[in-house]
C-alpha cells in the first residue's frame, strides 16, 4: 500500500487533516486504553491484545496486518438493509472478535510516524475530562503534546475539554484560557463525563465557543461503552439550536444512532458528522444506492462531514478507514478503481475542487472550520 497521498498528487507533504484523535499525555493514555479494554472485555467477552503492535508504525508493520481479526460483515460499505434496521445498541460497540490495537497509546514520534505513513498532514487533539478538576491540567497537557508532535513533522491542533461538575464560573475561565493558550478545537465526552451537553454548567462553555466559532466533537451518550442512542440526538439538536454560531461535530456520526444524527443535521445547518470508527467499523452510513445516500453524500460536498480515525484507541488501520471512505463518499470510477486493486491514494484525491465529497471529507472541511475561529470574538476575553 503507498504510503503517502503525496505519491499521487506530487506535493512534497501529506494532504490529508484527521479530525478525531486522542493523542494524550502518557499516563492517562495508559489508563484510557486498560479502561477501553475492560470495557470491550466485559461487554462483549472479546479477546483483547494486551499491548500496541511492537513497531508500533502500523501501515508498515506485516505482523498486526497479520494478527488483526478481519473486517467485520460491513466494516466500510454497508448494504441497504443494514441501515435501514441501525445495529442494535449490543452489536455497535464493539465489533465481537479479537482486537488489536495497531497504534501505540501514547509515543508521540510512533503515532505522527503512523499519521504521517497514511498522508495525514494534520491532526485533532482531543482530550476529554472523565471528572471534576481534570479538563484544566489536560487542556495545558495536551499543548505539550502538540509540541512533541510538532517535532516529529506533524502539524497538529490543539484541544481543549470541559467537565460541568468543575462549576460554570471555573469552566468558562478555563475555557477562555486555554483558547487563549492556542486551543482552536474541542471535545466533549458525555458518555464518558456522565453529563448532558445541557447541562447549565457547561453554559459558559458553549457561549465562548459559539461566540469564537471553535468546533466542539461532541461525543453524545450515556452508556459506558460510547453507545449513543436515538433519544441523545435530541440534546444535541437543542444544543446547536441554542447556540446557532456554535460548529458542532458529532463524534462516530452518533453511532449507532447514524440515521437520527442525519436528520439532525438536515434540521441543523451548524451540525456536522464525522467518520470515526467504533473500534473495528465506519459508522453506518447510507450505502450508495440508498435513497439516504444523496442527502450524506450533499452534506461531504458542503463540508459538513470530516474524516476521523480515532487514533490510537482503534482496531481499524488507518488506510482501511479511507478505503472504506471512499467507497463511500467517492464517485463509481473511484469505487471501482479500488475493486480494480489500485490504492486509494492513486486517485489523486487532493487534486479535485473544492465541493468534491472526498476533497471536502479528507481536509478541506476540517481546515475552513479551524480558519473560521474568531479568537478576538472570545466571550469575556
Amino acid at each position: 500500500m503507498a504510503s503517502s497521498s503525496s505519491s499521487s498528487s506530487g506535493s512534497a507533504e501529506p494532504w490529508i487533516i484527521d479530525a478525531h484523535t486522542h493523542v494524550l499525555p502518557e499516563r492517562l493514555a495508559r489508563k484510557i486504553r486498560a479502561f477501553f479494554n475492560a470495557v470491550i472485555a466485559d461487554a462483549e467477552g472479546s479477546e483483547v491484545a494486551s499491548e500496541a503492535a511492537p513497531a508500533s508504525v502500523a501501515s508498515a508493520s506485516e505482523d498486526v496486518a497479520a494478527d488483526a481479526a478481519a473486517p467485520p460483515p460491513h466494516a466500510c460499505c454497508p448494504p441497504a438493509a443494514a441501515f435501514d434496521a441501525e445495529y442494535a445498541d449490543a452489536d455497535a460497540f464493539p465489533s465481537p472478535g479479537r482486537l488489536v490495537y495497531p497504534y501505540h497509546e501514547s509515543d508521540p514520534k510512533l503515532l505522527a510516524q503512523s499519521l504521517r505513513d497514511a498522508g495525514i498532514k494534520g491532526s485533532w487533539i482531543l482530550p476529554y475530562a472523565h471528572k471534576a478538576g481534570v479538563a484544566a491540567p489536560l487542556n495545558d497537557a495536551i499543548l505539550s503534546v502538540c509540541t512533541a508532535l510538532r517535532s516529529h513533522g506533524q502539524s497538529p491542533i490543539a484541544g481543549l475539554t470541559a467537565h460541568p461538575d468543575d462549576g460554570a464560573d471555573a469552566v468558562g475561565a478555563y475555557t477562555r484560557r486555554a483558547i487563549a493558550a492556542g486551543a482552536r478545537v474541542a471535545k466533549l465526552h458525555c458518555s464518558v463525563g456522565e453529563y448532558s451537553v445541557l447541562h447549565p454548567g457547561l453554559a459558559p462553555f458553549w457561549e465562548t465557543v459559539a461566540a469564537a466559532r471553535v468546533p466542539v466533537v461532541v461525543h453524545a451518550g450515556s452508556h459506558v461503552s460510547g453507545n449513543t442512542a436515538s433519544p441523545e440526538m435530541r440534546d444535541i439538536e437543542e444544543v446547536a439550536r441554542r447556540y446557532p454560531e456554535a460548529r458542532v461535530v458529532i463524534a462516530h456520526s452518533g453511532s449507532p444512532a447514524v440515521k437520527a444524527a442525519l436528520e439532525v443535521a438536515r434540521r441543523c445547518g451548524n451540525v456536522y458528522l464525522d467518520t470515526t470508527p467504533t473500534v473495528t467499523r465506519l459508522p453506518l452510513f447510507p450505502p450508495p444506492g440508498h435513497p439516504s445516500h444523496a442527502f450524506t453524500l450533499q452534506l461531504a460536498r458542503a463540508g459538513r462531514i470530516l474524516f476521523g480515525s480515532d487514533v490510537p484507541n482503534v482496531a481499524m488501520r488507518l488506510e482501511e478507514q479511507m478505503a472504506g471512505v471512499v467507497r463511500l463518499f467517492g464517485s463509481d470510477a473511484d469505487r471501482a478503481a479500488l475493486d480494480a486493486g489500485r490504492d486509494w491514494t492513486e486517485l489523486g484525491v487532493s487534486e479535485r475542487g473544492e465541493g468534491d465529497a472526498l476533497g471536502e471529507v479528507f481536509g478541506r472541511a476540517a481546515r475552513r472550520l479551524v480558519a473560521g475561529v474568531r479568537v478576538e470574538r472570545k466571550a469575556g476575553l
